[in-house]
């Protein structure tokens, strides 16, 4: 019988009685028990919060086995900063909505079962061994989500693949923040952010930082003061009531307005000639890409004035020090990378290259470019797979740099075995039905899977189509995970550990890796029994050969050349692309043009204040704020729909039909409609969108710039 979504757990008699149990203890004894917790020792304890990539410093302070309370730790890098999510860590901690024990689907494939962990770890090996006999190990694929960003376990994560020999690791690399960091880097040989003490300038493009790094907000503060400040967003974010010039964009033309810009500092000479000069490459050729796209052009495609378009330009190469802070909002388009490579031209050649702060390592003589992400491996180092990963021969650029999976395109291997069958995933923290496109199909390639174990403190709607759960314990039941010089200092005796131990049956993601592996037979490369120790340990770089020979510098690579790309110069046109068979100089891809059947454009998956993308949907002191998902329309488009404020709203594409509360706002584009991230069920934004489409070099997703009809819901929830 094929598997179903459920959230049905199936009981034993010998679990209703202990449940009977435990009431029977709690009644004869509160009044003592309340007595005791009065009196009970707290103690305080040093960790750091990982629900997004700020991680937030805080002590939390703990009553016997309960966290009563955190707050922001001053001495941290975050000066003592704690935003709502991180004050909802002891609700996070003790959810009743978290997976208690380890769960097994049953034999009809109708409900799970509690079963201790020795059985459902003997479960998914067996399954995922089962998998690799059949198949060969490329058919077992393995998957992580946001908890994982930036994080060490990746390095684990690969490691297992290896040890498997599977080459199909897939992250949020496959859909955020990689693509900007592909397209920086292309031009400027290494990623790379504004040094807000240096810059004049600031342009803050398909981002709003007031709700996705608010501890920064002081900063853009400062350069308003010294200099300029420009938003460019299809919708007025907060900041954009501060700017000195805010460009409400058609969603997707992003790259048309940077090349407008680069044309107006180029034919102008305003740019840096000294730059160009002695330490660029392709200028002449971009100069000609730029040619056609006047203040006019610009402006008709993009939807802005054209004295906007010249003035920022003129702003940016003469005010100061320029910069940018872009976000997923001119990632997710259909040439991603390129409008990136666009924005990155246009803040060298206006003198900003004195202004930012880079974060890869340089590069070495006849090493790979800093583009290809490292990856350390302990010893032993596991043998490298011997397949290609999915979506390689797509997206090689990406699979290459990133040594992983394209998450976009595995669906369509489960579901139509290409390029080779994936028939197994191991999901360690993610929700793919809710974060990838073409929910649809995600779930039917779930279905279809012989082998599908979940690890996660809640039961996801991914995890409803799993054979296996296993429990995870939170962040905040384990140590701090940064190591090296940035790692919290202990003081005033307060210890840097674990806030709890981990709840119920719950383990620790390492912990849970490492026995997975020894029932695989694989013990020898997990020898560790935490995370701590693993990185204790002695550890390598992995280099995967074919990368490292294809992001080589070019042989006639000055020596003590100024940038570490392929040729040692800023590359305006690229060197390292035609590698791959990919167009030298950017290439702009007009966004989908709205029809009669689907008039208006649609933005999908800006964050909300309330959520960190899928997560804290089950944490009350969060759902709270924002109980249901609500998409923002213009009134006027509100109006012609028959929709009223705070109504349900059908949100209707080519793809699919999602279901919203209507939140009526004047700040969008009268043709825009904005619908959240990270929602399950009938308001999941990803059965709008689509796999289709997707960036050329990195394999990112359409998510911003659609095309949709609305019209009342006529269902009831």
């Amino acid at each position: 019988m094929s598997k179903v979504a459920t959230r049905r757990i199936r009981f034993t008699r010998r679990d209703a009685l202990k449940l009977l149990s435990v009431g029977g203890a709690v009644g004869a004894g509160a009044a003592l028990g309340a007595s005791e917790l009065v009196h009970a020792r707290e103690r305080e304890v040093i960790n750091e919060c990982r629900l997004c990539t700020m991680h937030c410093g805080f002590i939390g302070t703990v009553r016997g086995d309960d966290v009563v309370a955190v707050r922001g730790d001053p001495a941290s890098n975050t000066k003592g900063f704690l935003c709502q999510h991180g004050k909802a860590i002891p609700e996070i901690v003790h959810n009743r909505a978290r997976v208690r024990r380890p769960l097994v689907r049953a034999a009809d494939g109708e409900a799970f079962t509690e079963v201790e962990w020795e059985r459902a770890l003997d479960v998914a090996a067996t399954k995922l061994a089962a998998v690799k006999d059949k198949y060969g190990p490329e058919a077992i694929a393995v998957q992580t989500g946001w908890p994982f960003v930036r994080h060490p376990m990746i390095h684990l994560l690969h490691r297992f693949c290896r040890a498997v020999g599977t080459p199909n690791l897939a992250t949020v690399a496959s859909l955020c923040e990689a693509s900007a960091r592909m397209g920086k880097s292309l031009v400027w040989g290494g990623n790379y952010s504004p040094d807000m003490a240096k810059v004049r300038t600031l342009a803050v493009w398909g981002s709003n930082p007031v709700r996705s790094y608010p501890p920064w907000l002081s900063l853009v503060a400062q350069v308003k003061k010294r200099g300029k400040l420009i938003i460019i967003d299809p919708v007025r974010t907060e900041l954009a009531n501060l700017a000195d010039e805010y460009l409400q964009v058609i969603p997707g033309t992003d790259g048309t307005l940077a090349l407008g810009m680069l044309r107006h500092v180029i034919e102008n000479d305003l740019y840096d000639k000294a730059l160009v000069a002695e330490h660029s490459l392709g200028f002449d050729e971009l100069r000609t890409l730029a040619k056609p796209y006047t203040p006019e052009v610009v402006a008709k495609t993009c939807g802005v004035e054209p004295g906007q378009v010249t003035r920022v330009a003129h702003w940016l190469a003469t005010v100061g020090p320029p910069g940018v802070w872009e976000g997923l909002g001119i990632e997710h388009h259909g040439a991603g990378v390129d409008t990136v490579r666009l924005v990155s031209s246009l803040v060298a050649l206006c003198g900003g290259a004195g202004a930012q702060s880079f974060h890869d390592r340089k590069l070495d003589e006849g090493a790979p470019l800093p583009l290809l992400l490292p990856v350390d491996q302990q010893e032993p180092i596991p043998p490298a797979p011997e397949k290609r990963p999915v979506g390689f021969d797509e997206y090689a650029l990406f699979c290459s740099i990133h040594r992983q999976a394209q998450a976009s395109v595995l669906p369509k291997a489960m579901l139509e075995g290409t390029p080779y069958p994936v028939r197994a995933l191991v999901l360690f923290g993610c929700n793919p039905v809710v974060t990838t496109p073409d929910a649809a199909a995600v779930k039917r390639a779930y279905q279809s899977l012989e082998a599908l174990i979940v690890v996660d403190p809640f039961l996801t709607e991914s995890g409803e189509y799993a054979d296996v759960v296993l429990p995870a314990a939170t962040f905040a039941e384990q140590p701090p995970l940064r190591f090296g010089k940035n790692a919290p200092t202990e003081r005033d005796e307060l210890p840097i550990d674990a806030v709890v131990e981990p709840q119920a049956r719950a383990r620790p993601d390492a912990r849970i890796l490492a026995d997975l592996a020894a029932r695989m037979g694989l013990a020898r490369f997990f020898p560790w029994s935490d995370i701590q120790a693993a990185f204790a340990s002695k550890r390598s770089s992995v280099v995967d050969d074919w990368a490292a020979q294809h992001l080589r510098a070019a042989p006639d690579r000055g020596v003590g050349a100024r940038y570490p790309t392929a040729s040692g110069k800023l590359e305006l046109s690229s060197t390292l692309l035609p590698r791959f068979g990919l167009p030298a100089l950017p290439v702009v891809v007009d966004p989908p043009a709205p029809t009669p059947e689907h008039p208006l454009r649609l933005v999908t998956g800006p964050r909300q204040r309330a959520y960190i993308n899928s997560q804290l949907h089950k944490v009350g002191a969060i759902t709270r704020l924002l109980p249901e998902a609500h998409c923002e329309l213009h009134p006027d488009a509100a109006r012609a729909a028959g929709v009223a404020e705070g109504e349900r709203v059908a949100v209707i594409t080519p793809m699919g039909r999602a279901v919203f509360r209507a939140s009526l706002s004047t700040a969008l584009r009268p043709d825009v409609v904005v619908v959240p991230h990270g929602w399950e069920g009938e308001a999941n934004a990803n059965l709008l969108t689509s796999e289709s489409g997707l960036d050329p070099i990195s394999g990112f997703p359409r998510l911003r710039a659609l095309v949709c009809r609305i019209e009342k819901a006529t269902t009831t929830s």
